[in-house]
């Protein structure tokens, strides 16, 4: 069996502490699959690519998620009305007994965290969104209009 050799290199890469960089092993956290690479050279960065492309792969991302955003919806309107009107018939039949007052109390004291928390992150939260929709003009003019789309499809 052979014996594993270091080498070791005197670069002016090594830090303050006198480390080599050949002392360390650089592991890459998320390996990239074959389909992050197949992503990878055909859309590259979209910023950087002509308003046409922008346009055509923001219209198509938009009608997918609108077209999506669509059919989750439904099924969830769907299971949250069947599971309230379920509750409904069971209090009413004496099943189960709901303390309304305990409801909307909780509901009230939920209410205001989430409008304090609103109101906290509301300036942030739009202002992110200007800065993306000024910067990508295009993809996100074509996201918006296939999302349009896909949700009415």
């Amino acid at each position: 069996m052979g014996k594993r050799r270091e080498e070791r290199s005197t670069s002016d890469d090594a830090d303050s502490l006198g480390t080599e960089l050949s002392d360390y092993i650089i592991i890459d956290a998320v390996p990239k699959t074959s389909l992050d690479e197949f992503a990878e050279r055909i859309f590259g960065d979209i910023t950087k690519a002509s308003a046409c492309k922008q346009l055509a792969i923001g219209g198509a991302t938009g009608w997918v998620t609108g077209y999506l955003a669509n059919k989750f919806g439904k099924m969830a309107a769907i299971s949250l009305g069947s599971t309230l009107l379920l509750f409904q018939i069971a209090q009413h039949n004496g099943y189960i007994t709901i303390d309304w007052t305990k409801v909307r109390h909780a509901m009230t004291k939920a209410q205001a965290k989430a409008k304090h928390t609103m109101l906290k992150h509301q300036t942030s939260i739009i202002q992110k969104g200007m800065n993306f929709y000024e910067e990508n003009f295009f993809l996100a003019s074509g996201f918006a209009a296939g999302f349009l789309v896909g949700f009415i499809w």
